[in-house]
Formats: structure tokens, C-alpha cells, sequence
């Protein structure tokens, strides 16, 4: 019983694998840098990897993925947690930068894992979740490139759950808002500090959320739920009105 989690140093896939630590007992950890790993891994016990992923590199695929492939069995959990906002501000304007957002948070995540998606469809059992954002909910200029790269993850997510439902596995979708985390931090700075608690979810509030949404299926989770409840506000604004704001 394997947990493979693509993006192993995001504190909501830490928190994940953590909770599914006794019902699973191979874990297959790929980060960029996995010598950040050595608590979790520890914590996971000795059956659990850090292995280099770098989905700004693909020389780094092959291996992790041969190592992923090979871990792969009929309760696998695919947890894909990947992304960055590194240099966020600039991408408007710095193609190379917009093309690392997009690469990072959306096409090498594709190309990675297809062919463990594969895999896992020829077993014809397992479950995938893959954690997107609510930035992906609509076009804003505060964060675009990486909302488009987030869009795709979705509408991907969302279509591989359609795909694979015949073949026995199931996919989850994770919206998350606000949760507190070095990255939402880095996007807004001291202000993570003075937004309403109701409005912010801690990491390990979304793995037990995520464990939940495994044992019953879900095909969608939102994070804070009052997330759901926002987006859906901020795509009912008229576009004549949504062009004026600051969002």
C-alpha cells in the first residue's frame, strides 16, 4: 500500500502523508530539494524514499519516475501537491519567468505524471488527488500566469477523474483558498497576518479533509469551504466592474 506525493515539501502534502502513515507503509517522496525531507521521512518510518524531482528539469524525470512506477500497487495513492509562485510579480512581463510558472505549476506536472497515471489505469485501482487553487477560479491581474497554469490543473484534474472512472481509479480535485503556509506568505506578505481566521485553513486541517474526501470518494474539495462560497461571488462580478478592482 504506496503513497507517492509529487511536491513532497508542501506542507499540505507533508501533513497528508503524515495522516495515511498507518494505513500505508511504502512512501515514495519527490522534491526538488529532498534533502528537506529528512523529518518526514522519518516520521513516515523505513519505508519511505526522498528522491529529486525537479519539474523545472526534466533530466531529473526518469529516475523518480522509475522509482514512482515501480511503487505502484493496487491501493496507490498519487498525490500531486506541486507548484510555485516564485517571482510571481514579474511574469506579466518576463516570458521566461510566465513559461517557468506554467511549467512548474501545470504542464510538467502533465508530463510527469502520465505515465504513473498509466500505470495505475492498467492495474485499474487507486486514487489520485490533485491539489490546484482557487486562483484558478478566474482570470485576475494580481495573479494570472499562475491562475492560467492553476485553470489547467483543474480542468485537467477534473477531465482525468471523467477518464479514469471506468478503469477503477478515482480522482480528486482540491481547490484550496487560504491556507497558512510559507507560499501564502510569500503571496501577500504581513497581510496573511490580518485576515479572518474563518478565511484561512491550517495544513493539517486539509490533510484530514483530503483523507476524508479518499475513503468517500469525493470528486471535489474546496479548503476553507467558505472558498467556494468566495469564488463564486468573484465570478458573478460583471467584467466592466471586475476590470476596475484591485482582486
Amino acid at each position: 500500500m504506496s503513497v507517492i506525493v509529487i511536491g513532497a515539501t508542501s506542507p499540505i502534502a507533508a501533513a497528508t502523508a503524515r495522516t495515511l502513515v498507518d494505513g500505508h507503509d511504502r512512501f515514495v517522496l519527490l522534491a526538488r530539494r529532498p534533502e528537506r525531507l529528512s523529518g518526514l521521512r522519518d516520521a513516515l518510518g523505513d519505508g519511505a524514499d526522498a528522491i529529486r524531482l525537479d519539474l523545472t528539469d526534466q533530466a531529473t524525470f526518469a529516475a523518480a519516475q522509475e522509482a514512482a512506477r515501480a511503487a505502484i500497487d493496487r491501493d496507490t495513492v498519487l498525490l500531486i501537491a506541486a507548484g510555485s509562485i516564485d517571482a510571481l510579480e514579474a511574469a506579466p512581463t518576463d516570458a521566461t519567468i510566465a513559461g517557468r510558472l506554467i511549467d512548474v505549476n501545470f504542464r510538467n506536472i502533465v508530463t510527469f505524471a502520465t505515465p504513473l497515471i498509466n500505470r495505475m489505469r492498467e492495474i485499474g485501482s487507486g486514487s489520485i488527488v490533485v491539489i490546484s487553487s482557487v486562483a484558478g477560479e478566474r482570470g485576475r491581474q494580481s495573479n494570472f500566469i499562475y491562475g492560467a497554469a492553476k485553470a489547467g490543473l483543474t480542468v485537467w484534474a477534473d477531465g482525468l477523474r471523467h477518464y479514469l472512472y471506468p478503469h477503477g481509479v478515482h480522482v480528486v480535485t482540491v481547490i484550496p483558498g487560504y491556507v497558512d503556509t510559507p507560499m501564502l506568505r510569500a503571496a501577500i506578505g504581513d497581510k496573511a497576518d490580518r485576515l479572518p481566521r474563518w478565511l484561512v485553513g491550517t495544513p493539517e486541517g486539509a490533510a484530514r479533509r483530503i483523507v476524508r474526501a479518499l475513503q468517500n470518494r469525493t470528486p471535489r474539495l474546496w479548503f476553507p469551504r467558505i472558498w467556494r462560497a468566495v469564488m463564486m461571488v468573484i465570478r458573478l462580478i460583471p467584467e466592466r466592474i471586475f476590470v476596475r478592482t484591485g482582486l
